[in-house]
């Protein structure tokens, strides 16, 4: 594992007492990472699995965050070559980690997979009438 990864299993940590809920932990910790310089652009982030893992946390509570963080535009992703921290850092993103602190952004969340069969048979449906 590169040692940017270790470092960020060094310094994600998890409360599982806190009110604040585990994916919301997670995001912070890495975004902490980021805005901090610990994780420079480009730098490659562990895989979701091995995270998951390492912070005794499900997968499905690692890549919530990292979808938030991807969409934010801390992290970008391919398929096949991983997760690094963004190389174009939006420019206000200073400014919006200290505003998040006073009032967070909402998390992204994903529909179920199910849900989303559900709407697509639905307005196929509604297509064909």
């Amino acid at each position: 594992m590169p040692k940017k990864s270790l470092e960020v299993l060094l310094d994600v940590s998890v409360d599982r007492a806190s009110e604040v809920p585990l994916h919301r932990q997670v995001y912070l910790g890495i975004r902490r990472l980021v805005l901090t310089s610990r994780l420079r652009p480009g730098s490659r982030l562990p895989s979701t699995r091995p995270l998951a893992s390492d912070l005794r946390l499900s997968r499905t509570t690692v890549l919530d965050a990292f979808e938030q963080l991807t969409f934010e535009g801390y992290l970008e992703g391919k398929i096949g070559s991983g997760t690094r921290v963004s190389s174009h850092i939006p420019r206000d993103v200073h400014t919006l980690a200290s505003a998040t602190q006073q009032n967070p952004i909402p998390t992204v969340r994903r529909k179920p997979r199910i849900a989303r069969r559900a709407l697509t048979h639905s307005f196929r449906q509604r297509l064909a009438a």
